[in-house]
């Protein structure tokens, strides 16, 4: 909100689109309009004049940062940044948390404070949190272990409520790490509190105490917990190098988000778990932008493969690991046309969300040390490293129109696409004849007869990347399912209640934005209305009932219409982009004259103010409008494997390849997937009480 009334003497905050920060400035002189401002950073510039809309309001000197954004006497993006990165700033130790109310905003301070996550302060905030209804205060200053604490201390008073707590940011937030810090918390809650303070809380809701509230000892509950817990802290490093990239913005950016539940015994401890995945990003498996990579564990294996040929195994697996390994026939990152062009990145030193080196060599004999402990069988492993493999190799098929049929599609004659071929096939159990004639020819009904149709150059791509992606994508579900199985909590256990840990993409925005950002900010438009639900309406109701007046603004977080917009039945956005896929004739500029035929009229809809000749739209989400280059919308979005390719996989001699694909077809789009997913997402935390941790910029839009 721009300042008002402006005087000589006030001081204001004003935009600079340069860095996107503010300039702090002091007001000289002001008429109805305009104000003459001199600025800190500044002080022999002469005044400039700047209309009030430019200019935001700052606190007073002396009450510029609190603990508790809501002690801010004035409240805008300015003086929130302000307080968080005074506080981050502050000698001598970095305050990377500050309140805004029942939230915690981080800050990502990039390297690793262990002064901030030790047993000390873990069992500092557990007792300081034990008694305390959410929105009371502690005593103490804020931490995520605050947010985990009061979730934790409601659970015992109430097993039967839903407990969530939502970590929210874009990319490089420190999202997963603290996911991670959250899980080392409440796996160590009941010990961190003393057994009296525990016992009454169980004895408060009419429950036994809890050191013997199960059949099972306490030194066998105690081991359980620790084993469950060890498993859920395993699972993560596990899924980081199958769903994990690097993108401009971050090194270990997580390319999916995660929703793990915990389950407790009535003591408190972690009894269960079970992890669900959303959103991940299957066009990264067939491509991705310059200066980006591939998931992890692709590099991985090419490092170790690498190694091992050269006879060089400093820090790769074990002899066992590097003779499975170089069973597969791999070989340099550079070689593979999935991996380009950020093969080149491969030997760089990319760092995690700590600041710690992520090195591909040491980083694969890792991988496959918690793939071990998941499959201890040799032989599942092989198979699954085999079809990590077949999609590279898949990759390296090129095609080109046929030189004796017009149009149609043939494998290109050249010694790499027949190795490829081959390869592909030998990794993936199916006869390459078949493999080859799957990929070339469709099957068509029509009339009650069948015959055979040769695809064009496009529709052969477009199913390479198609069994490509289907392949990486049932992979990682059948890795989330093996860890579920693991996690799995025993029929003695559990009747403690549940915390849901969500770590989801926070909202993005990018100088180009593509369906991966239409995805992720759709999933946060979910999200947004289910905080709105859950929180903001409630609080709304509760402040008419007693007569405040609340000057329209219950109705500003409202996006109800942007999410009629994007999913509504017949003609939302996603159903639109689901149709246009099945007609090969339709382009990325039809799917847009489409949009503006269907939603021209609607309010969160527009085409770019400053037009080009790329096919883009624009959606007023609920934090800031994003323009999306509609470019490779359909492309992307096409991943519907035609019968051939998915009988052929399911009659594959690979008895992991069948049974991914002896569980029914792919879907019907990713939209479609999407749609579901986003839905399941919203449900998961429904009721729940929420608690979230966010990045200054999810906060932003979503939190504060």
């Amino acid at each position: 909100m721009a300042a008002a009334k402006l005087e000589a003497g006030d001081q204001v905050w004003c935009a600079e689109k340069e860095t996107g920060g503010f300039r702090r400035g002091e007001v000289l002189g002001a008429s109805a309009r305009h104000a003459r401002v001199t600025f800190d950073d500044s002080p022999g510039e002469a005044p400039v004049e700047l209309p009030h809309s430019a200019l935001l309001a700052a606190n007073p000197r002396d009450h510029e940062t609190s603990e508790d954004l809501g002690d801010l006497s004035v409240l805008n993006e300015a003086t929130m940044l302000h307080a968080i990165s005074s506080r981050f700033l502050s000698a001598p130790h970095e305050q990377i948390y500050t309140r805004a109310g029942l939230l915690v905003v981080s800050v990502n301070p990039y390297r690793q404070l262990p002064h901030m996550f030790d047993e000390s302060t873990m069992r500092e905030y557990a007792r300081a949190t034990r008694d305390l209804a959410p929105g009371d205060p502690t005593g103490l200053p804020p931490h995520l272990f605050e947010v985990a604490g009061v979730a934790f201390a409601a659970l015992l008073r109430d097993s039967s409520a839903a407990h969530a707590i939502i970590v929210s940011g874009e990319s490089g937030a420190g999202k997963t790490e603290a996911v991670k810090r959250l899980l080392a918390f409440l796996s160590r809650a009941p010990q961190l509190l003393d057994a009296g303070a525990a016992g009454n809380a169980a004895a408060a809701r009419g429950g036994a105490s809890p050191l013997a509230s199960t059949a099972l000892g306490a030194a066998a509950q105690h081991g359980t917990a620790l084993e469950l817990c060890a498993q859920l802290l395993e699972a993560g490093p596990l899924l980081e190098a199958f769903g994990n990239a690097k993108t401009r913005r971050n090194d270990n950016s997580s390319r999916f988000g995660k929703l793990v539940q915990l389950q407790f015994d009535r003591a408190g401890r972690v009894a269960g778990g079970s992890l669900s995945h959303y959103l991940l990003e299957q066009a990264r498996v067939v491509g991705h932008a310059p200066a980006e990579r591939s998931f992890h564990v692709f590099y991985q294996l090419c490092a170790a493969a690498e190694a091992g040929a050269e006879g060089a195994l400093d820090g790769a697996p074990d002899d066992g690991d590097a003779q499975m390994i170089g069973a597969l026939g791999l070989r340099s990152a550079r070689a593979y046309a999935m991996l380009t062009p950020g093969a080149q990145l491969a030997a760089a030193e990319l760092r995690d969300g700590d600041g710690r080196p992520l090195r591909d060599g040491a980083e694969c004999a890792a991988t496959l040390a918690r793939l071990e402990r998941l499959f201890p069988s040799r032989g599942a492993r092989t198979a699954l490293l085999q079809l990590l493999a077949a999609v590279l190799e898949l990759g390296q098929l090129r095609f080109m129109p046929a030189a004796d049929d017009d149009g149609r599609a043939a494998i290109a004659p050249s010694a790499e696409c027949e190795r490829a071929l081959g390869a592909a096939a030998l990794l993936l159990r199916v006869d390459a004849a078949a493999l080859r004639t799957a990929l070339l020819e469709r099957q068509v009904s029509a009339a009650g007869e069948t015959c055979r149709v040769r695809k064009s150059v496009a529709d052969a791509t477009d199913s390479r990347d198609a069994l490509a992606k289907a392949l990486y994508c049932r992979l990682f579900d059948h890795i989330v399912r093996c860890l579920n199985a693991a996690l799995c909590a025993p029929a003695e256990l559990g009747g403690g209640g549940q915390i849901a840990l969500l770590d989801i993409f926070g909202f993005e925005v990018f100088e180009v934005n593509s369906l991966e950002q239409f995805l992720i900010n759709y999933a946060n438009e979910r999200l947004q209305a289910h905080f709105y639900t859950t929180a903001i309406a409630r609080v709304c109701r509760e402040y008419l009932a007693e007569g405040l007046e609340l000057g329209g603004t219950e109705h500003t977080l409202d996006n109800s219409a942007v999410l009629a917009l994007l999913d509504s039945r017949p003609a939302g956005i996603v159903q639109l982009l689901n149709e246009d896929c099945l007609f090969p004739s339709n382009t990325a500029h039809s799917f847009v004259h489409k949009l503006v035929a269907a939603h021209g009229a609607h309010s969160a809809f527009s085409l770019p103010k400053v037009r080009s000749s790329a096919p883009a739209f624009t959606v007023r989400h609920y934090a800031l409008p994003v323009t999306y280059d509609a470019s490779l919308f359909l492309s992307k979005n096409k991943h519907a494997l035609f019968l051939e390719l998915t009988q052929l996989m399911a009659a594959s001699d690979q008895p992991l390849v069948a049974a991914l694909f002896g569980e029914g077809g792919a879907p019907g789009g990713l939209e479609q997937e999407l749609v579901r997913q986003a839905s399941q997402l919203s449900s998961a935390t429904l009721g729940a009480g929420v608690g979230g941790v966010g990045s200054p910029a999810g906060a932003r839009g979503a939190q504060l």
